[in-house]
């Protein structure tokens, strides 16, 4: 069975960095592991790694299927890179460990022990914990148009994201409301700037 980290273990193993250094967080967690693939949202497991940069990488919104998860645990910057994609309905998304630190992709949905901000009927998705040194990539299906959030392992530090599927009303988008008190702070406020740019984005299609 895959190793599945929710948002509880997710927010245990950010409060031992802040605990024991963040340099630590390296040991945290587990190897990659295989999934299985479906429609609206349903994952799939790759093995290659793709993707490194710095959180300045992740400004606008970007036409891809590759998002790359990186850490530079000297600074505390834990980020996706591009955190705010565009697909077309039916198209996969692949999350790629782009350094050696542990990294998880996972949707904002109550099977995560998270609030709903993505498209209600929509499937959610929880990437098993993957190790950048290993290789591996995780593979997202978008069957439903609309606006998706999702978070990683360390969300504590604002490590989210969001994607963009088709071309939606914003209006009615569960992932476009004000983020929920439970979410983290620095997770919130990366979140009120993601909605901003998805909202200016949508209006101006």
């Amino acid at each position: 069975m895959p190793e599945r980290f929710t948002r509880r273990d997710a927010l245990r193993a950010a409060a031992a960095v802040g605990l024991g250094g963040v340099t630590g967080l390296a040991g945290c967690a587990g190897a990659p592991t295989g999934g299985s693939s479906g429609s609206d949202g349903d994952p799939t497991t790759a093995s290659s790694a793709t993707s490194t940069g710095s959180p300045d990488d992740a400004a606008g919104i970007e036409e891809t299927n590759s998002v790359g998860m990186s850490c530079y645990s000297d600074e505390d910057d834990y980020f996706f890179r591009p955190n705010l994609i565009r697909v077309e309905p039916g198209a996969t998304v692949s999350f790629g460990v782009g350094t050696s630190c542990r990294q998880q992709t996972l949707a904002y949905h109550p099977d995560n022990d998270a609030p709903l901000r993505m498209p209600e009927g929509a499937e959610p998705w929880s990437s098993p914990v993957l190790q950048g040194s290993m290789g591996g990539t995780f593979e997202v299906t978008f069957g439903t148009a609309g606006v998706y959030d999702y978070f990683g392992l360390h969300e504590e530090f604002g490590q989210v994201g969001s994607v963009v599927v088709g071309s939606p009303d914003p209006d009615g988008q569960p992932a476009l409301e004000p983020p929920q008190a439970s979410i983290p702070d620095p997770a919130r406020d990366a979140l009120s700037a993601l909605n901003d740019r998805t909202r200016e984005y949508l209006s101006s299609r």
